[in-house]
């Protein structure tokens, strides 16, 4: 056995199964990673009384200073970045007489 052989196998055993029992410590290792900051602001949201409307997809290209305004104010909201967006929609329409 040469030792490109010897590579080859621990390339092999690394890309092998995963063991059939899973462990309790692995399972921890996976569930405490940190959450990224859009699936810990639904989390801290999901405790409304009713689930919100289903929403459709509205893709938009705005400038990075536009999307950084709208950011700092859900956040300081509290509220998703659509929310805020909106609300600024809903008041256009209030002021247009629409």
């Amino acid at each position: 056995m040469s030792d490109l052989e010897g590579e080859d196998m621990a390339i092999l055993a690394k890309f092998g199964k995963r063991p059939s029992a899973a462990t309790l410590t692995s399972r921890r290792l996976r569930e405490t990673r940190p959450l990224p900051a859009a699936d810990r602001r639904r989390i801290t949201q999901s405790d409304a009384s009713q689930p919100p409307p289903k929403r459709q997809q509205l893709n938009l290209k705005v400038l990075p200073e536009f999307y950084d305004r709208v950011s700092a104010l859900a956040l300081s909201e509290g509220v998703a970045m659509i929310t805020v967006i909106e609300r600024a929609v809903e008041a256009y329409a209030r002021t247009k007489g629409g």
